[in-house]
């Protein structure tokens, strides 16, 4: 554990609370977001996700749809498309989630600049 904390980078960032630079290395949150606390205002940040993950949340839903227009094109019954569908929804909301979380925070980031 002490190998995986020393290879954490350090990000800088300035805090929107306060105004103050935080030079820190980020926790990562379940879907792979950094997060970080000034520690002058105590205001939480979250970055954006790493283009690693970006990356791989894309082509695991590109998957999904890719294999779900082929289940439609084969011609199986409904029945299966939808238990196929059931049986991975928990994943593909997870994704979706996390690529719209990233979206956002992108978003806003361009726009406060």
């Amino acid at each position: 554990m002490a190998e995986r904390k020393a290879a954490r980078r350090e990000v800088e960032v300035i805090c929107k609370g306060c105004g103050a630079r935080i030079r820190s290395s980020a926790g990562l949150d379940s879907l792979g977001f950094r997060e970080i606390t000034c520690p002058d205002c105590l205001q939480h940040r979250i970055l954006p996700l790493k283009w690693g993950y970006r990356i791989t949340y894309w082509v695991f839903l590109g998957l999904y749809v890719y294999g779900f227009v082929l289940a439609i094109q084969s011609g199986n019954h409904q029945r299966d498309i939808l238990s196929g569908i059931g049986g991975v929804f928990i994943l593909i909301s997870l994704l979706l989630r996390a690529i719209l979380k990233d979206f956002k925070i992108l978003y806003q980031q361009r726009k406060t600049g």
